[in-house]
């Protein structure tokens, strides 16, 4: 399989012509497209930090933080 920079125009003809198996694009809507995936993002913070008893945290509140990952997960922490 060899990655290809193509136009939407070009993707939805490749598409159509079965030039094409799939693609990962933004597209018009003259196709049919289906999620892949989606992603849970979870905020790990002390019990007796103000926003630990939060439903929500906005990027914006936690950006400036620290970046913790492990493998394909990261979680975001405020230092």
């Amino acid at each position: 399989m060899t990655p290809e920079s193509l136009s939407s125009q070009e993707i939805v003809r490749r598409l159509d012509e079965f030039e094409l198996d799939i693609t990962m694009t933004c597209v018009d809507g003259s196709v049919r497209a289906l999620p892949l995936y989606e992603e849970r993002y979870v905020l790990l913070a002390p019990a007796d930090d103000e926003i630990a008893s939060r439903s929500v945290a906005r990027w914006a509140e936690v950006a400036g933080g620290k970046l913790a990952g492990t493998g394909a997960h990261s979680y975001a922490v405020r230092g």
